[in-house]
């Protein structure tokens, strides 16, 4: 099969696989967080943020690493493999009771406690899972069968298997359950077809890694406190349900930066070769690619501002409605790390990726800082300001870099997109007013004002020719 063909291939069955887990994911959500309420889902969450640095932790930059040298040298694969799981093993042993025992030292008892520890636990499906292998073979089918099968079993469990807020101990154990499973069935598979794969403790050969896979840890731990830290500062300053309600409205966040991502994740190919170019070819292809990331992202973040309470009642119930500016912050938030999204695909692709790092890392730490000086004394709003502003940072430094170091800078379109997202979305919310009385059923209102929002501003977007179609089209045709 030719190189084109393999990367068709492997595009087609990793996208597949990703969005089949997207959306058992958010029916998962939305499920859990209907079944348990937001004073249990709080607790479900914080002890989820809390976990996930220690996820970090353990995988710290090994699958990319394990990716990379692999598809340099299959012969390796088997050797290589039982050398990772064997420093994955090692961490674990040290990070899970870590976890554990900050939780309990910064107050965490009783319940909460107990669903964190069951996660923590969980995190040894983290050890196993060897995704990473089949990347660095280009055979990303395998990879997808697990994923959607991870999240499938995890939705079929919490259906079957959550009554009620009682039940949160089985909603723990189900995510980490499903991957162990899947990762078990993908390790055989590896075995049974590719390589042997023995586990192997060689302090030595880890030594020869820590340069090359710290900082790519670093660089999850700091999209990690992006997304994770707010929720655990917040787990412990703030009631329970507070969190919840949180926590729903950073599942409503993601969904809003993965358009960004996707699409990143498509163009990155596209901007890879310009790394070489003059800044005329790499204006040119990354004019359209800046413009579309808002207009395909902002949609949905502009509804959930203009209609925030009805928004979050469709999706989670009534009993999550929060203060409507905490979520117009939050949304705002997506908003610009979509935009980051561009920004940190181009510096990446034009090997500046140091500076990505360093930028990242950056913002990371203000957002903890903000977070820790914010929170005490302003809540769940306090939690959302730290984020909006430390995403402005990352975006303002990377766009900087990309005019002073690359010459390739894109105003005029995002800022025509983001006047349109008002002008159309704030008419949205005035005739919502008009037409509708107070407390109208959240569906009505979402899929009459913020649906019909969404199409005239994907028409008049097109009229303003704010995103090239033919163009984005062009260059995908031609790489």
């Amino acid at each position: 099969m030719s190189d084109g063909r393999v990367i068709v291939r492997n595009f087609v069955s990793l996208s597949a696989g990703q969005a089949i887990g997207f959306a058992f994911g958010l029916a998962t959500t939305i499920l859990l967080a209907r079944t348990l309420g937001p004073e249990t889902f709080g607790i479900l969450g914080f002890g989820q943020a809390l976990v996930a640095f220690a996820g970090i932790a353990i995988v710290l930059g090994t699958d990319t690493y394990g990716a990379r040298e692999i598809a340099r040298n299959f012969g390796r694969a088997g050797t290589l493999i039982g050398e990772i799981l064997g420093f994955r093993t090692v961490v674990a042993a040290v990070a899970i009771p870590a976890v554990i025992g900050i939780a309990a030292l910064l107050g965490a008892s009783g319940t909460r406690l107990e669903v964190l520890t069951i996660q923590a636990v969980g995190l040894v499906a983290t050890v196993m899972t060897i995704d990473f292998a089949f990347q660095g073979i280009q055979r990303m089918g395998p990879i997808a069968v697990r994923q959607s099968v991870a999240s499938g079993l995890v939705f079929a469990g919490a259906s079957l298997l959550v009554a009620g807020p009682g039940d949160v101990r089985i909603a723990a154990i189900l995510p980490f359950a499903a991957v162990g499973l899947t990762s078990i069935w993908l390790l055989f598979r590896f075995q049974r077809t590719i390589a042997p794969i023995r586990v192997r403790f060689s302090p030595g050969v880890w030594r020869g890694w820590i340069g090359v896979v710290l900082p790519i840890g670093l660089g999850g731990l700091s999209v990690t406190v992006f997304q994770q830290v707010d929720i655990a500062m917040l787990g412990f300053l703030v009631p329970e349900a507070e969190v919840g309600r949180y926590v729903a409205l950073v599942r409503l966040y993601i969904i809003v930066t993965t358009v960004g991502n996707l699409l990143a994740a498509v163009y990155a190919p596209v901007l890879a070769p310009l790394a070489g170019s003059d800044a005329e070819a790499r204006r040119a292809a990354y004019r359209p690619f800046a413009g579309a990331v808002l207009v395909m992202g902002g949609p949905a973040a502009a509804a959930m501002t203009a209609f925030p309470n009805d928004v979050v009642a469709l999706f989670f119930g009534a009993a999550y409605a929060v203060d409507p500016a905490v979520v117009v912050i939050v949304m705002l938030s997506a908003l610009l790390f979509v935009a980051v999204s561009a920004t940190s695909v181009a510096l990446v692709a034009w090997d500046d990726q140091l500076f990505h790092s360093k930028a990242l890392g950056g913002s990371a730490v203000l957002n903890v800082a903000l977070n820790a000086a914010l929170i005490p004394a302003f809540g769940l709003r306090g939690a959302a300001i730290a984020t909006l502003i430390s995403a402005a940072a990352l975006l303002a430094a990377e766009t900087v870099r990309l005019v002073r170091a690359h010459g390739v800078g894109e105003i005029a379109r995002p800022a025509k997109t983001a006047i349109l997202l008002a002008v159309v979305f704030g008419a949205a919310y005035y005739l919502r007013q008009v037409l509708l009385p107070p407390g109208a059923v959240p569906a009505l209102v979402v899929g009459a004002f913020g649906g019909g929002g969404v199409a005239v501003f994907f028409a008049a977007a097109a009229a303003a020719r704010l995103i090239d179609i033919r163009r984005l089209a062009s260059l995908l045709r031609h790489r």
